[in-house]
């Protein structure tokens, strides 16, 4: 049995085992949390998509260039923007930073085992037409990592399913609004393609030891190279209104130098 099952099984939640590291969980939002999120989602304007992302870009620029003129170092290609593949992110907090704290501290408490806390759900992640997530493990990225949680706010979308391509768990699976999914990080998986108008909305945090605390994703700078992507095979899109938030400086200072 492993860790996780235990304070699964005690909650009283309605859950599917679908390995025994894997854990569908219903209706862990309550009414109110669910429709706080999603209106926060579906209400948020482009600029405000865009805004989180390019506030971790202008890190990157500085720790790479010490500058934080993005727009500038785009042009001079020293730093790569692919809104198609992005996945944009919405914070949560300070709007929502209640229920934030009491949905993290619901997860540590009645879900997980102790001295395995979550760390905080900060953002809303959007998939929309043409984008998913490739084969993964989130242990690729940090090995301190030991379970991950996904938690759903909608499910009027097409395509998007969470599928997992391990030995023992293959499968595909589109879980309901409010609830929640608990996986070994380990474990390969991803999300096909989102094929329809609706967009696909959810929250997700990592979990580690806490004594792994320092190296998990919340405490990690990202230490990619800038223009990566290029390795990758990416190109250099452009983006109407990316393009003019940018030029605005977007409440920043990512305007282009003169």
């Amino acid at each position: 049995m492993d860790l996780i099952e235990p304070p699964i099984v005690a909650s009283g939640h309605k859950y599917d085992k679908l390995a025994d590291d894997a854990f569908l969980i219903y209706d862990f939002l309550t009414p109110d949390e669910l429709s706080a999120f999603r209106d926060l989602a579906e209400n948020a304007m482009p600029p405000q998509w865009y805004f989180f992302y390019l506030k971790q870009l202008e890190q990157q620029a500085e720790t790479f260039y010490g500058r934080k003129d993005i727009a500038t170092l785009i042009e001079e290609g020293k730093l790569m923007l692919i809104p198609r593949n992005m996945s944009q992110t919405l914070p949560t907090e300070p709007a929502l930073g209640d229920m934030v704290e009491e949905v993290t501290n619901r997860v540590n408490t009645v879900l997980l085992p102790p001295d395995y806390p979550s760390t905080r759900y900060g953002v809303i992640q959007r998939h929309y037409r043409g984008i998913g997530l490739e084969d993964h493990r989130d242990t690729d990225c940090n090995p301190a990592l030991k379970y991950a949680t996904v938690i759903y706010l909608n499910d009027n979308y097409e395509g998007g399913n969470l599928y997992f391509k391990d030995d023992d768990l293959q499968t595909q699976l589109k879980p309901p609004p409010g609830s929640i999914m608990i996986f070994r990080a380990s474990r390969l998986h991803g999300v096909t393609e989102v094929t329809g108008e609706h967009d696909r909305y959810v929250m997700t945090s990592f979990i580690s030891h806490v004594d792994s605390m320092t190296d998990r994703f919340d405490n990690v700078a990202d230490p990619s190279n800038p223009t990566e992507g290029e390795v990758k095979g990416y190109k250099q899109e452009t983006d109407a209104a990316l393009d003019h938030f940018l030029e605005s400086g977007y409440g920043g200072s990512g305007k282009k130098s003169i």
